[in-house]
Parts: structure tokens; sequence; C-alpha cells
């Protein structure tokens, strides 16, 4: 294993962490408020990082990343990441693990959160809070590879980060195929902060709403999340970035290239839109029937909150988790679209509409097999067969994510915390979610949990992020094993 190039290149990732500071550290000098939350953590990161570039200094030829070296680069630089990242708010006198956990939440676009009172900590902080989802959303080394590609080399890592089945290769190298993203992710973020400033909400407001749209994580500077605005409009704006956020970034290059019929062939896209449009008509008709209100007005509610959660964003204009109108029922659905998340190749989290596809399909092959086995009936995804590798890494993705909700919920009820905190937590954290049902509802936050149980949510963000494999095999004994 090249060690040297894995500590170098981790080196650039906390020495950039430090760079990326300076904004919210400018957005505090702006408002004359508290700095010295980020000077420190600005000098601690530079400086360490400097120290492991310089130190660990490596030529082009030497610089050979396989396998082992991008799995290892990648979990450990968005653990560095979250780490360093939570400076700010450990010397805004947050607790260790508290801080770890909010960075986290951040940086895996997660939006879980531990901060109680969100509007009384500094501008700048909160800033950065939703600085760090935009930076996680489209991917770290994604980012990097984009903007230092001679650094960060090679599809290994690319792929490390985004695993095979989510990437789709616009152009030949891979390195071109980030710069796409990014731009495409950089202009959708610029539309929206305009279209928020034309609904008068504050440029700030604007901006920090935008990194938490655009990244689905669903950090807000307000108490209140996208209620306090109390704007249709700004809820109609968001629903749109929230979708499209959610939606295979591929697709919208091949749109703006003038392939718009794309969006139609797409299997994945078609299961993400009616599961939306399905799941907004039951919880519409069933908020109209148990408010007897305004049939628009329960249609506002579900849409965002639908797309809310299917985005995995968890931006709020209503209390589903405690609110009457909101039967069992219309939670149910909820809790199980969190399950279920975006699409492959966006910043949304969950199973994906692909895998998820891909596995319905499987099983009615399965089932047709049973009736005609002489039968050759090969799983198609669109027009393509899919491997044998492939389906087998499919149904090993969703037993695993089962398997560690299960695992970690029991130990949750172990712990004595009640049944929908539990479920709701989990799935929220390794979902990528945020917020949950009964005490870490949409106003609520993780606070109360014990450090034990925020640090197993933190570790949940973590490898539902990196879509478990990339993280659980680093802790096989084979993958430190000298060949």
């Amino acid at each position: 294993m090249n060690h040297r190039a894995i500590i170098n290149t981790l080196g650039y990732i906390v020495f950039s962490i430090g760079i990326m500071m300076l904004f919210p550290l400018l957005v505090d000098i702006y408002y004359k408020e508290a700095i010295f939350e980020f000077l420190y953590p600005i000098s601690i990161s530079i400086v360490i990082g400097s120290i492991l570039i310089l130190s660990f200094r490596t030529k082009k030829d030497e610089r050979a990343i396989y396998e082992r070296e991008a799995l290892l680069i990648v979990a450990l630089g968005w653990l560095l990441a979250a780490i360093f990242g939570s400076l700010p708010y450990l010397f805004s006198s947050l607790p260790p693990i508290d801080s770890f956990f909010e960075s986290m939440s951040g940086f895996t676009t997660t939006g879980s959160t531990i901060l109680v009172d969100i509007e009384a900590y500094s501008r700048g902080l909160l800033f950065w809070r939703s600085m760090t989802q935009w930076l996680g959303g489209m991917g770290i080394i994604v980012l990097f590879l984009a903007v230092l590609p001679t650094i960060f080399t090679g599809g290994r890592l690319f792929k490390a980060e985004a695993p095979v089945l989510t990437v789709d290769r616009i152009r030949p190298k891979m390195m071109e195929t980030a710069r796409i993203l990014w731009l495409i992710y950089l202009i959708f973020s610029i539309i929206e902060v305009i279209l928020l400033f034309l609904c008068k909400v504050s440029l700030y407001d604007a901006i920090c709403t935008t990194f938490s749209t655009m990244s689905t994580g669903g950090f807000h500077p307000r108490a209140e999340s996208i209620s306090f605005y109390k704007n249709p409009l700004v809820e109609f704006i968001v629903i749109v970035f929230m979708f499209l956020a959610g939606t295979n970034f591929s697709l919208h290059y091949r749109t703006l290239k003038g392939d718009i019929k794309g969006f139609g062939r797409n299997k994945e896209f078609r299961l993400y839109l009616i599961l939306i449009l399905v799941s907004i008509g039951i919880i519409t008709a069933d908020l109209t029937l148990r408010s007897r209100g305004d049939i628009l007005e329960s249609l506002r509610f579900a849409s965002f909150q639908v797309v809310s959660i299917t985005t995995t964003t968890g931006f709020s204009t209503v209390n589903f988790a405690s609110n009457n109108f909101w039967t069992q029922s219309s939670r149910l659905i909820l809790f199980i679209l969190m399950f279920v998340g975006g699409c492959i190749g966006s910043t949304a989290g969950g199973i994906k509409n692909a895998r998820v596809y891909i596995l319905l399909r499987s099983i009615y092959k399965e089932f047709r097999r049973i009736l005609h086995p002489e039968a050759v009936m090969p799983v198609k995804y669109g027009k393509k067969v899919v491997p044998d590798e492939m389906l087998h890494s499919i149904f090993t993705f969703v037993i695993l994510y089962i398997i560690l909700f299960a695992t970690v919920v029991s130990i949750f009820f172990f712990m004595g915390y009640d049944p929908a905190t539990s479920l709701s937590s989990v799935a929220a954290t390794i979902g990528n979610v945020g917020p949950g049902f009964a005490r870490v509802g949409p106003f609520n936050n993780y606070a109360f949990f014990n450090p034990f149980a925020k640090l197993l949510l933190t570790f949940c963000m973590w490898v539902g992020r990196l879509e478990i494999f990339t993280v659980l095999i680093i802790f096989l004994p084979e993958f430190w094993r000298r060949y």
C-alpha cells in the first residue's frame, strides 16, 4: 500500500478544509460576530495539512493509487473532513462529540442536528454548517478531482466515493466528468439563490437555503426551517430544486446537450417520479379527509414533505411527526420513502431508485422463472442486461443496509429509547435524511441522545454516505494484508 501517497492526499484534504473556512470567517467579519471560532480552526487545519503535504511529498511517478489506496483515502478523507470541520463548533463551546456529530451530519448531507437554539449561534457558524453540506453534496473527492486533478489522479478515487452503479461517465476522463458535474451543481445553485432573493429572502438566507437544497442536506439558519418564510412561492422554488438535486445529474447534462427525452427513457427517473406523485396523492387525500380542510393546502404540505423526504433533504414546513392531521398511514409512507431515497448520480441518499427498480425486476423474473423453468429471462435495466455481478452487488448492498439498520436499532432498544425514535433516527442517519419521528421530529433535535448513541448515529451517517462498502471494507483484516 502506498502510504506516502495516501497521507499526502489526506493532507491536501485537511489543508483545503482550512481554506474553505475562510468563507464563513468573512461572514463573521461582515456581521461583526465572533471570529475566533474560525481563526483557530483555519490555522490548525492549514498547519496540519501543510505538515502532512510536505512531510510525505511524492513525485508524480510515486503517486500510484490502486483500489485499496482509493478506498482508504475516501473513507479517511471524509472522516478527517468531519473531524477538522468540527473545530468551529468546538470553539463555539459545543462538546467534542456534539461537534463531531454536527460536522459529520453536514458533510454527509444528513441534516440531523444537535443544536438546540439554532439562531443563538453566529451567522458565520450557521453559514459553515450549511456550506459543509454543499461541499459534501456532490462529493468531497469529486470536488478535488475537479479542482486539483494533478493531486487527485485517476478514476479509482471517483469510483470509491461514488460506487460504479452511481456513476455515469459523461466524459472519457473522470476528471472531466467531475468538472461537468460540479459545473451543473454550481449553475443550479446560482439560479436558486437568485430566485429566492427575488422572493425577498435575504441574500444570507438564500445562500444557506441553496447550500442545503442542492446538496439535499436540510440544515437551515432558521429554527422553523422553510416554514419561517410562510411563502408558498419560496416553498415551490425549494421543491423544484430539491427534485432536481435528487435526480441523476447525468440526465441534467444530457438535457442541456439537447436530449430532452432522456428523462422519459430513464427507468429510474420514471420510478422516482411515480413514487413522488403517488405518495403526494395519497397523503393529500389523507390530510384533506382528516382535517376536512382546503385540498390545496393539503397538497401544498404533502408535496413539500414528500419531495423533501424522498430526496433525503429533510426541510420541513409542518411538524408531520406530531401534527394530529398526519395519520400513521401518511407517516408510514414517509418512513418508506426514507429508505428508497433519490436517484443514483444525485446528491440524495437512501438505497436509491435504480437499486429498488432492479431489485423488483429481479424478484419478478424469479417468480416467472419458477413458472417457466426452461426460459432464459435476463434482468434488464432499460435496454441493457444487468450483469450477474451487479445483481449480486445490489442484493448484498440491500442486505447489508438492512442488517446495519436492524443492528443499530436493536442497540437503541437496549439503551431504552422508544421504538418510533429508534427506528426513525437510525433510518434518517443511514439514509442521510435528517429528521425522523417522535423525539427526532422535524422541529426537534438529536441533543438528548447519550454520547455513545450519538457516535453510533455519526457512524451511520458516514457509512450511509459512502454506500456502506467503502467504509466497512477497511475493517476487514484482509484489506490490510500485504500481497
